[in-house]
Protein backbone atom coordinates (compact mmCIF):
# COMPACT_ATOMS: atom_id res chain seq x y z
CA UNK A 1 0.00 0.00 0.00
CA UNK A 2 1.50 3.22 -0.79
CA UNK A 3 2.05 5.91 2.17
CA UNK A 4 -0.39 8.16 0.85
CA UNK A 5 -3.26 5.79 1.08
CA UNK A 6 -1.81 5.07 4.52
CA UNK A 7 -2.63 8.66 5.13
CA UNK A 8 -5.61 9.01 3.86
CA UNK A 9 -6.67 5.96 5.47
CA UNK A 10 -5.67 6.73 8.72
CA UNK A 11 -7.46 10.25 8.26
CA UNK A 12 -10.83 8.63 7.75
CA UNK A 13 -10.45 5.96 10.48
CA UNK A 14 -9.57 8.81 12.89
CA UNK A 15 -12.55 10.78 11.84
CA UNK A 16 -15.03 7.98 12.53
CA UNK A 17 -13.51 7.86 15.81
CA UNK A 18 -13.96 11.40 16.42
CA UNK A 19 -17.54 11.28 15.38
CA UNK A 20 -18.21 8.51 17.67
CA UNK A 21 -16.74 10.41 20.95
CA UNK A 22 -18.77 13.56 20.02
CA UNK A 23 -22.03 11.74 20.44
CA UNK A 24 -21.14 9.93 23.58
CA UNK A 25 -23.60 12.11 25.74
CA UNK A 26 -27.27 11.51 24.70
CA UNK A 27 -29.10 14.75 23.27
CA UNK A 28 -31.47 16.37 25.45
CA UNK A 29 -33.32 19.42 24.27
CA UNK A 30 -32.39 22.48 21.62
CA UNK A 31 -34.64 25.00 23.93
CA UNK A 32 -33.47 27.99 24.82
CA UNK A 33 -32.11 28.53 28.65
CA UNK A 34 -34.62 30.52 29.39
CA UNK A 35 -36.69 27.50 29.70
CA UNK A 36 -34.88 25.52 31.20
CA UNK A 37 -34.35 24.26 35.12
CA UNK A 38 -32.42 26.62 37.04
CA UNK A 39 -29.22 24.39 37.96
CA UNK A 40 -28.45 25.03 41.34
CA UNK A 41 -31.88 24.49 42.67
CA UNK A 42 -32.03 20.96 40.36
CA UNK A 43 -29.07 19.88 41.91
CA UNK A 44 -30.84 20.53 45.33
CA UNK A 45 -33.63 18.56 44.60
CA UNK A 46 -31.47 15.57 43.72
CA UNK A 47 -30.02 16.10 47.13
CA UNK A 48 -33.13 16.05 49.00
CA UNK A 49 -33.82 12.68 47.14
CA UNK A 50 -30.58 11.20 48.30
CA UNK A 51 -28.48 11.60 45.68
CA UNK A 52 -24.81 13.08 46.42
CA UNK A 53 -23.67 15.47 43.60
CA UNK A 54 -19.81 15.26 43.37
CA UNK A 55 -19.48 16.93 39.75
CA UNK A 56 -22.39 19.08 37.63
CA UNK A 57 -21.68 19.76 34.19
CA UNK A 58 -23.68 20.87 31.01
CA UNK A 59 -23.27 19.09 27.98
CA UNK A 60 -23.59 20.27 24.42
CA UNK A 61 -27.03 18.32 23.93
CA UNK A 62 -28.61 20.65 26.47
CA UNK A 63 -28.65 17.56 29.59
CA UNK A 64 -27.22 18.71 32.70
CA UNK A 65 -24.95 16.01 33.87
CA UNK A 66 -23.90 14.41 37.32
CA UNK A 67 -21.49 12.17 38.69
CA UNK A 68 -21.44 11.27 42.65
CA UNK A 69 -23.24 8.43 44.50
CA UNK A 70 -27.00 7.47 44.55
CA UNK A 71 -29.27 6.83 48.26
CA UNK A 72 -27.70 3.10 47.82
CA UNK A 73 -24.37 4.53 48.04
CA UNK A 74 -23.57 3.38 44.26
CA UNK A 75 -21.21 5.46 42.44
CA UNK A 76 -23.41 7.04 39.74
CA UNK A 77 -23.29 8.88 36.44
CA UNK A 78 -26.54 10.41 35.24
CA UNK A 79 -27.58 12.48 31.98
CA UNK A 80 -31.04 14.64 32.51
CA UNK A 81 -33.19 17.32 30.36
CA UNK A 82 -32.43 20.17 31.26
CA UNK A 83 -35.51 21.69 30.49
CA UNK A 84 -37.59 19.01 32.26
CA UNK A 85 -35.24 17.33 34.58
CA UNK A 86 -36.47 13.96 33.22
CA UNK A 87 -33.87 11.39 33.48
CA UNK A 88 -31.90 9.83 29.59
CA UNK A 89 -29.02 7.67 30.92
CA UNK A 90 -27.99 6.31 34.05
CA UNK A 91 -24.84 4.15 34.44
CA UNK A 92 -23.94 3.16 38.50
CA UNK A 93 -20.75 1.46 39.03
CA UNK A 94 -21.17 -2.00 38.29
CA UNK A 95 -21.63 -1.08 34.82
CA UNK A 96 -18.34 1.15 34.35
CA UNK A 97 -15.40 -1.12 32.51
CA UNK A 98 -12.77 0.05 35.74
CA UNK A 99 -11.23 -3.29 35.37
CA UNK A 100 -8.07 -1.49 33.83
CA UNK A 101 -7.35 0.02 37.43
CA UNK A 102 -8.71 -2.88 39.38
CA UNK A 103 -5.82 -5.25 39.65
CA UNK A 104 -5.32 -6.36 43.31
CA UNK A 105 -7.16 -3.63 44.57
CA UNK A 106 -5.29 -0.95 42.49
CA UNK A 107 -6.07 2.68 41.84
CA UNK A 108 -9.91 2.17 41.33
CA UNK A 109 -9.70 -0.18 44.39
CA UNK A 110 -7.98 2.59 46.77
CA UNK A 111 -9.87 5.17 45.34
CA UNK A 112 -13.33 3.63 45.59
CA UNK A 113 -12.82 2.46 49.45
CA UNK A 114 -12.23 5.40 50.43
CA UNK A 115 -14.96 7.52 48.77
CA UNK A 116 -17.08 4.46 50.57
CA UNK A 117 -15.43 5.94 53.93
CA UNK A 118 -15.81 9.09 53.13
CA UNK A 119 -19.45 8.78 52.48
CA UNK A 120 -20.31 5.97 55.43
CA UNK A 121 -18.27 8.97 58.02
CA UNK A 122 -21.41 11.66 57.08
Amino acid sequence: MKSSSVIKLSLVAAAAVASGVASASPYCTDAPRSEWQDSIAFQQKLRDQGTRVDDFEITRGGCYKIEGWDKEKRRVKQYYKAQTGELVRSRMDRDWDDSRYDDDRGYMGRWHDGMMRRWSDR
